[in-house]
């Protein structure tokens, strides 16, 4: 056999079977699919494996303005979920559903339409609690600006009493 034929062999084989490091991996660690519509990005998908999820402000100098509704289907290992300033719309209500490990939502202070009481999402007002992280721990006091709480979506930790 020829000896660069031989060689180059021997790196494809290397290559095929040698294990992959993490550190090749970690700047693609969370991907977004998304669309981008009279100027302002919508992202469709998020893939991600990383403890600490953001979403960006801009993708290609465009503003970041939501989430598809099903953007956030599927099971993230994330304890922290970052959202940016740029987001007026995201589907908050799925949060708990996708991100079993969530302790803490973090909203950027200039986001008009959302912010975030020690780790827990409201609406900008903090009037209504939107999503309470599934493990956040220990005891939590709701703001005295927190208005009744509705049950339509209300979901309860798993329990041997029931």
């Amino acid at each position: 056999m020829n000896p660069l034929k031989h060689t180059l062999r021997y790196l494809l084989i290397t290559l095929i079977i040698s294990p992959i490091t993490a550190s090749a991996f970690e700047e693609a660690a969370t991907d977004f699919d998304y669309t981008t519509t009279d100027n302002e990005v919508t992202i469709n998908s998020v893939s991600s494996n990383d403890a600490q999820l953001t979403i960006p402000s801009t993708i290609d100098g465009l503003p970041v303005t939501s989430l598809f509704v099903y953007a956030l289907l599927g099971e993230y290992p994330a304890q922290q979920f970052t959202i940016p300033d740029s987001i007026t719309d995201f589907p908050w209500n799925l949060i708990n559903d996708s991100f079993r490990n969530l302790t803490e939502i973090v909203i950027d202070p200039n986001n008009q339409h959302f912010t975030s009481i020690d780790g827990v999402l409201f609406n900008k007002e903090a009037t209504k609690l939107l999503v309470y992280p599934a493990n956040k721990e220990g005891d939590y006091t709701f703001p005295d600006s927190v208005t009744p709480v509705s049950y339509t979506h209300l979901t309860l930790p798993t329990s041997d009493l029931v």
